[in-house]
Order: C-alpha cells, then structure tokens, then sequence
C-alpha cells in the first residue's frame, strides 16, 4: 500500500511539473506575441509608406490579434477544439480580408478612424466566434470567465470601476474638454466587439487560467504579471498618438487598474467586470487620445 502510494505521488507530480512546465511556455510565448505587436506599432509609427494602412493596423489587425492568440493559447490547451479552430479562423479571416479589400475600394484607406461599418462587422465576426466557442466548448468557455448568466452585475460593477478611474484621471489632468458624441459612439463598438473583448480575454480569461490553474500562483503573483501583460497591451494605444502626455497617464491608471480588476475576477470568476471595465474607461479616453 505504502508503495502504491508512492507511485500515485510521483505520477501526480510529473504531471504537475508537465503543466507547469506548459503553462510557462504559454505565458512566456504570449508576452513574446505582444511584445511583437508593439514593435510592429513603432515600425509603423516611423515606416512612411505604411502610414496609408496606419488605420487598419492600429484598429483592427493589431488589436484582433490577441482575440487569435487566444484561441491559439485554447488551441494547445483544448486538443478537440482544433477542428473548429481552424475552420472558424479560416472562415474569419475571409471574411475580414473582404471587408478591409471593400472599405480600401471606397478610398478609407489611410484614415483614422476607420468607417463604423467595418469595425461594428470584424466585432460582430468576433462576438459570434466566441459565441459558437461557449455553445461547442462551455466547460472551457467558462473556464476563462465566459460566464453569460452573470454578466449583468458583474458587469454593472465593472464599468462603475473603469468609469471612476476615467474621471479620476481626467480630473487629475485637467482636461476638461469634450470629444464629438460620434467619437465616443465609434470608441463603444469598437471597444466592445474589438479591443476590449480580445484584450480580456486573453489577459483576465486564459491569462488567469494559464496562471492560476496551471503554474498555480496566487491572487498577488497573478495580478502582478497581468499589469506587465496589461501595460503592453496599452503602450499600443500611446505610441503615435497626437496627444502624448494624456496617452501616458492613460497607459498608468490602466495598469493601477488591472489589478483591481483581477481581483473581481477571482471572486466573481467572470469575465464581464474586466470587459465592463475596459469598455468603460477606454471609451471615456480613446476619443481624446486618438
């Protein structure tokens, strides 16, 4: 008895040390992806011949890119799901090249921001995809905060959080002016169906997971790593805006933010607070940063 024991001990470590070992791997290639992304923006930002595509990658494929990392990250994690990966993504990624090839044909190219039609499309794209993951994969959805039966207070305390934050930081600026209503109308949808959905759930949804459930750390080293992850993703925002010093206390309060977040996501173990907040404190900056 004492031998068998000892063998179902060590079997569970190796397993243990095996997902570690994985978990690790995911992190340290997800903080590579990102990292890219913002090379990608300074490139962008100095190349002069791709300033006529500036738009589409600042506001569309740099920021749908952590929504492909992430199910790239459930692609390793979820070995049944391939399937429905690949052939989701390939009929995504149609889809969206159409739209873009449209939008350059009616001469948006080069501007910013880009037409309302396509960015409220790429998100409603992006939302069905998620959509169709929660129906064929709930268990797993779900285990990264896709929680839709809970989303209504989760996500009401969300947003008053990221609210807060945005007037705190514009009080302490001292700004005080106004972007058009139809820049702050943009800035939802966008947020909403781009940005912010694949930004949470890769941070504060598999993030987590890889975190918590497979290198097994705690509330304190979880939310310490996730500010790192979460002020990369918002030095996308900064660099090449035309308002600098409002960009940098933005990429700040974000990251004083992510934590306050992570700690609602361990309570509530849904997504919804941090897409709430998110949505509300970038909707409030975005049009006068941009």
């Amino acid at each position: 008895m004492h031998l068998l024991d000892i063998t179902v001990r060590q079997d569970w470590e190796a397993i243990a040390r095996q997902r570690f070992g994985e978990s690790m791997a995911i992190w340290r290639w997800s903080l590579g992806v990102v990292g890219t992304l913002v090379g990608v923006v300074l490139l962008v930002s100095l190349v002069p011949w791709l300033v006529p595509w500036k738009g589409y990658l600042l506001f569309l494929a740099i920021p749908t890119a952590p929504l492909l990392l992430a199910f790239g990250v459930l692609f390793r994690l979820v070995p049944q799901a391939r399937g429905l990966l690949m052939r989701v993504g390939a009929v995504q990624s149609v889809l969206v090249t159409g739209m873009v090839l449209l939008s350059v044909n009616q001469g948006w190219a080069g501007q910013v921001p880009l037409p309302l039609w396509l960015v409220a499309g790429v998100g409603a794209l992006n939302w069905a995809t998620v959509a169709l993951f929660y129906r064929r994969l709930p268990v797993e959805m779900e285990s990264v905060g896709f929680r839709p039966r809970r989303w209504l207070l989760d996500g009401l305390t969300g947003g008053v959080v990221g609210l807060g934050f945005g007037l705190h930081l514009l009080f302490a600026s001292g700004v005080t002016r106004v972007a058009p209503w139809q820049h702050y109308g943009w800035s939802l949808v966008y947020l909403l169906g781009i940005r912010a959905l694949s930004e949470e759930l890769l941070v504060h949804g598999l993030g987590v997971r890889v975190l918590v459930d497979g290198m097994g750390l705690g509330l304190g080293q979880t939310a310490l790593r996730l500010m790192l992850l979460s002020g990369m993703f918002n030095a996308l925002l900064v660099i090449g805006s035309p308002a600098p010093l409002l960009a940098i206390l933005h990429l700040l309060y974000s990251v004083l933010l992510s934590p306050i977040v992570t700690l609602m996501r361990f309570r509530r173990l849904s997504l919804a607070p941090a897409l709430a907040a998110n949505v509300a404190f970038n909707g409030l900056l975005l049009p006068l940063i941009w």
